[in-house]
């Protein structure tokens, strides 16, 4: 016999349906809930402007930078990037050419 046998009789048969008497449909629903009201808008603080997701934007993207190519012994690079390291590489090697330039232009440094 199959299992879904005794629910095609109950399916097919019409007593199925109970019958609503006049006092159940009288019957006055649950009041709704009351829901709170909104606060004032003064009293809500002022929301802050959301960051953009991902990273933040760097010199590539910031117009007080440009991109250029210098021709730098590797062995001098490779110096400025283990001092950065032992430092806790707070700032790359850009930000240090860029310090030093600025000297430079001023007239603090003499090569």
């Amino acid at each position: 016999m199959s299992r879904f046998a005794n629910l095609k009789k109950i399916i097919e048969s019409p007593e199925a349906e109970p019958e609503v008497t006049l006092e159940a449909a009288q019957t006055p629903a649950a009041p709704e809930p009351v829901l709170a009201e909104p606060a004032p808008a003064s009293s809500i603080p002022a929301a802050e402007p959301r960051r953009k997701r991902g990273r933040p934007e760097g010199k590539r993207s910031d117009p007080t930078f440009t991109g250029t190519t210098f021709y730098v012994e590797k062995s001098v690079l490779l110096d400025a990037q283990v001092k950065l390291l032992q430092e806790g590489k707070t700032r790359d090697v850009s930000e240090v050419v860029n310090g030093l330039l600025k000297l430079w232009t001023a007239g603090k440094v003499k090569l």
